[in-house]
């Protein structure tokens, strides 16, 4: 039998079925077996031949898992990173959400303190117009106290005119045809009332006068005079110390009234023996009253007295001129 010489492994018997098996080449299987060259096989046993073909398969799904692993691990990053890309989104859109509902807070909050000032602003000129307009009408009180204060306290004699611009309200009394300053109706009334009350009768024989009365009244005196010869300016003398020239008569600002007793009504010295007009001269001062033309004060007054003219001057002077029994003209001098 002729010896055969060393062969390749490639050719050995089953060469192409190993490599239909293996699906890799006998070289490769060499190189997986840790064989640096080719050696003579007779054959694979079968025991071998299913070792390699394990380890093989074993090689080649480890492969394949391996593959599958990496799929799966990218699949997984990209359904992380999906993920996160969402909750990125999600995390904009709820700060977007959370901006967007500052940004409304803070311009409602803006809205709200605008009105609020508005309102302030509203209320302090408000404030300020009911400040000034009764500011103004405090003005126009005390103006008109004092412009009453004024009236109330004027002086009228043959020295001191009455003034052209003086205004003060006329009122017509109840159940009389008289009239007079009506700051001083209702204390008038008042006086009269208390008085009937003691018994007492009264008659207001004079009260407000225009100037054209007041002149006519001081003609008809001085004519009675001059009838009976007495000069011309003895006469007017004579007159005037009894009925003022128009213009300087008391009776002309509504604040003076000649009262006598119902049962005597003339105007001469009987009238103070009256029980009305001595009940009006201790009692008058109460009511705002003062007897202007006091006895014994003609120097000073200008004016014979007269126990019927009383001149209405406001409670507090009136008890201040009785209690140092001054003239109207003293008590003026030395208040003012």
């Amino acid at each position: 039998m002729r010896e055969q010489k060393n062969k390749p492994f490639n050719h050995l018997p089953g060469k192409r079925k190993i490599k239909k098996i293996l699906g890799v080449s006998v070289l490769s299987l060499a190189v997986m077996t840790g064989v640096g060259g080719c050696k003579k096989i007779d054959r694979i046993p079968e025991k071998d031949t299913a070792q390699i073909l394990t380890s093989v398969s074993v090689k080649k799904s480890g492969v394949s898992t391996s593959g599958s692993r990496m799929t799966d691990q990218l699949k997984e990053s990209q359904l992380q990173l999906s993920q996160l890309q969402l909750s990125q989104l999600q995390l904009s859109q709820l700060q977007l959400s959370q901006l967007q509902e500052t940004q409304l807070q803070e311009s409602q909050e803006q809205t709200a303190d605008k009105q609020e000032k508005q309102n302030v602003t509203k209320q302090n000129k408000k404030q300020d117009n009911l400040s000034a307009e009764s500011q103004k009408q405090d003005k126009k009180k005390a103006d008109q106290i004092n412009r009453e204060q004024s009236d109330l306290l004027v002086l009228v004699n043959k020295e001191h005119p009455l003034s052209e611009d003086y205004n003060v309200k006329m009122k017509t009394l109840e159940n009389s045809d008289k009239v007079v300053a009506e700051m001083i109706i209702q204390d008038l009334q008042d006086m009269l009332a208390d008085g009937t009350k003691e018994g007492l009768r009264f008659c207001i024989a004079s009260a407000y006068r225009s100037s054209e009365r007041q002149q006519e009244i001081l003609d008809a005196d001085i004519r009675k005079l001059t009838d009976k010869g007495m000069p011309d300016e003895e006469a007017y003398e004579q007159a005037t110390r009894t009925v003022m020239p128009a213009g300087y008569s008391e009776h002309e600002t509504g604040l003076a009234v000649d009262i006598v007793a119902l049962s005597n009504q003339l105007l001469d010295d009987s009238q103070e023996n009256t029980p009305e007009t001595q009940w009006l001269q201790e009692n008058c001062d109460q009511y705002g009253f003062i007897l202007r033309y006091p006895k014994g004060k003609t120097d000073i007054t200008g004016i014979d007295y007269e126990s019927w003219h009383y001149r209405y001057v406001g409670k507090e002077a009136a008890a201040y001129i009785k209690k140092h029994d001054l003239t109207f003209e003293e008590y003026l001098e030395e208040k003012i």
